[in-house]
């Protein structure tokens, strides 16, 4: 496991990298593509990789980041913090490593869901305009 600050001059990209948000309020999210205010976490294999990506967005998720924000106008996540926060995580003997893979599907499925609810109420809201506008001729 390696963590650096995201350099956009950098031309080596490893094989197996991800980005972690580290400027707003949602820092610690993670994130395919890099952008200008990020961490990069890389792995040596894939395995390695989908486990550290698991983890960090289970933090992200059960908020363990945002009490580690500073900064006044723009908040921030160190990158020490980040470090020791998920390393700690993973080397934490009460943690049940075995679940997390588990626990991640069960949070990506409810994402998922959660954005075919929000499809279905937008739509649903386009239904109810056109509906008023078709009886009352506004």
């Amino acid at each position: 496991m390696n963590i650096v600050t995201y350099n956009p001059k950098q031309t080596l990209k490893p094989e197996f990298a991800f980005f972690v948000l580290s400027k707003g309020l949602n820092a610690g999210r993670c994130m395919k593509h890099s952008c200008p205010n990020c961490f990069m976490v890389a792995a040596s294999n894939k395995f390695e990789l989908m486990k550290l990506y698991n983890y960090t967005y289970l933090l992200w998720k059960s908020n363990k980041f945002a009490m580690h924000l500073v900064g006044s106008v723009i908040p921030f996540l160190r990158i020490q913090d980040f470090k020791k926060i998920l390393s700690e995580t993973m080397n934490d003997p009460n943690v049940d490593h075995s679940k997390v893979r588990f626990v991640f599907s069960i949070v990506v499925s409810l994402k998922r869901r959660q954005e075919d609810f929000n499809s279905k109420i937008i739509q649903l809201k386009k239904i109810e305009r056109a509906y008023i506008r078709e009886h009352i001729k506004l």
